[in-house]
């Protein structure tokens, strides 16, 4: 394969991996179950997926089908998202990783409901098969801040706002 070649495949890519990115957050914004599970293989042994809220990753198409399927029972909105930062890198011709950082306000449908906002940085590992662009891997976390109080003992808090909506 030319250079010429290689940036012809790159190039086509680089615009798949860009479409799952848009349904990936188009899935998000509009607490779509479907969208966002169509964008895993469910044939892939090695999934993970960690969302911030879970204390374990889901290591399984099942258990991701189960998490996302119970989604719209917790996520009623999803007013705000901004994209701050976003890098994509292709670690070889058949993976690639996603890295964005969002700003995000979250309607949660809990007891009683609350707005969750602030920074959310996600990864999205991505692998090729048959063709297709899939996720593979993705994990959710916020800024974890550490910073040492009068006495010098550190301590840590999540940047995060959290209003109880009445």
């Amino acid at each position: 394969m030319t250079k010429s070649d290689n940036n012809e495949v790159r190039s086509g890519d680089l615009a798949a991996i860009t479409e799952l990115y848009e349904k990936w957050r188009s899935a998000w914004l509009h607490v779509d179950p479907k969208l966002m599970l169509s964008l895993f293989d469910p044939n892939f042994q090695g999934v993970v997926y960690q969302s911030e809220e879970n204390p374990e990753a889901l290591l399984t198409y099942d258990a991701i089908v189960s998490y996302w399927t119970n989604a719209a029972n917790i996520l009623s909105k999803v007013p705000e998202w901004k994209e701050l930062k976003k890098s994509v890198s292709f670690l070889n011709n058949d993976a690639a990783f996603i890295w964005v950082l969002l700003e995000t306000t979250l309607l949660l449908n809990v007891s009683p409901p609350q707005e969750l906002s602030g920074k959310l940085r996600c990864g999205l590992g991505l692998r090729k098969a048959n063709g297709k662009w899939t996720i593979a891997h993705y994990d959710e976390s916020r800024h974890f801040l550490m910073s040492p109080d009068a006495e010098g003992i550190w301590s840590y808090n999540i940047e995060h706002t959290k209003k109880v909506m009445r």
